[in-house]
């Protein structure tokens, strides 16, 4: 298998399990998913899941024999494929910065009669208690999108989990993107028991919408595990124009993501 191909297929934005079983399925030109899990020398039930990851991404076809076999696009394809898909994603994420920007100006700060609002908040206890507020009035959906240390430091906040289970348990959805990491693994399975949870290399920002009505976004970020942070700053807005691009970004962050629990497998961890 050529280490260089693998590098750039998870650089790419693949996992190491996905990138591992595209190119065992690539070798084998049109395969069933037990050929290729043996090939790639992972379970069947694993491999099934990941090759649906890389038929919604465009990577592998499924073919209507039986049982189903799948036939990869060629590698060169593969790799200019995933590019696109990372030009798109960071084309929204420069279209939530210029909408960040064009929303702070002194009209929008002046709160006009629609009652667009925004705020800045100093320090990460000011930003976790805002989080919590936020998340108790939220009636239908919460997103976070949070860095691997971030996960630890709002799972170790006072009463969030706790909070957090309450309001699933009153019908609220939750889901969260983050980079998992043997550090925070107890808390991924904790909050992944009351919330969908994905996984994102090396994911540093952090964000998060209530209800698709109020979103936030770091504008400094300290990533240490020290509770408060005085650097730490967040704008919080409930402008519509803001908070669209926000989820906007987001659901394209969470396409691209894989689910927790094959990833935690592929890391040796019990999910």
């Amino acid at each position: 298998m050529p280490n260089d191909l693998l590098e750039a297929l998870v650089e790419l934005g693949l996992t190491n399990s996905e990138a591992k079983v595209y190119l065992a399925a690539a070798r084998l030109g049109t395969a069933t998913t037990t050929e290729i899990a043996a090939a790639a020398v992972k379970e069947r039930s694993n491999t099934h899941h990941l090759l649906e990851r890389l038929e919604r991404l465009g990577l592998v076809d499924a073919t209507l024999d039986s049982p189903t076999r799948f036939k990869p696009i060629e590698p060169r394809e593969a790799v200019g494929h995933l590019f696109a898909l990372q030009t798109v994603r960071f084309k929204k994420l420069g279209e939530v910065k210029r909408s960040i920007l064009d929303s702070l100006t002194p009209a929008a700060l002046g709160t006009p009669p629609s009652t667009e609002t925004f705020s800045v908040v100093r320090g990460r206890v000011r930003t976790y208690l805002r989080v919590i507020e936020s998340i108790s009035a939220c009636k239908d959906e919460v997103s976070l999108l949070m860095s691997s240390n971030g996960i630890i430091r709002l799972s170790r906040f006072r009463n969030f989990l706790h909070l957090m289970d309450q309001k699933a348990k009153e019908g609220v959805e939750f889901r969260v993107i983050t980079e998992i990491t043997k550090s925070n693994a107890e808390y991924v399975k904790t909050i992944g028991e009351m919330a969908e949870v994905r996984h994102v290399r090396n994911q540093s920002t952090n964000a998060s919408i209530y209800d698709t009505k109020i979103g936030s976004v770091a504008l400094a970020i300290n990533d240490a595990l020290d509770e408060d942070v005085a650097e730490h700053v967040a704008l919080w807005s409930n402008g519509a124009p803001f908070v669209k691009m926000l989820a906007a970004f987001f659901d394209s962050a969470w396409f691209l993501a894989a689910p927790a629990g094959p990833t935690m497998k592929s890391m040796g961890l019990r999910p």
